[in-house]
């Protein structure tokens, strides 16, 4: 599913039941696909340990409402240089930034 694709849906599932900003509905998309890369990082014995370190790795991680990079010391990820605003105009996502 692209990016747009994503955007549109979190748009809609928010104006549709009154959610004040998609970056609220998108808050279990990101998680959801955080949590599958960083597994996806940690190899096949994933253990507590070994996931904390790969989603520290995170960089350049490109979500819905912005991009995410992470480190030991990093733990928030939201980089607000990659954060855009949208608006539905006709039916359709316009990016406004």
């Amino acid at each position: 599913m692209s990016n747009r694709m994503v955007i549109q849906a979190v748009l809609t599932v928010a104006l549709t039941f009154g959610v004040a900003n998609a970056h609220s509905a998108d808050e279990p998309y990101k998680i959801g696909m955080l949590l599958a890369e960083g597994i996806k990082r940690a190899g096949p014995n994933v253990t507590g340990a070994t996931l904390k370190t790969a989603l520290e790795g995170i960089k350049d991680f490109h979500g819905v409402v912005g991009t995410f990079d992470f480190s030991p010391t990093r733990h928030a990820g939201t980089a607000a240089s990659g954060q855009v605003i949208a608006q539905i105009k006709n039916g359709q996502v316009v990016l406004v930034k």
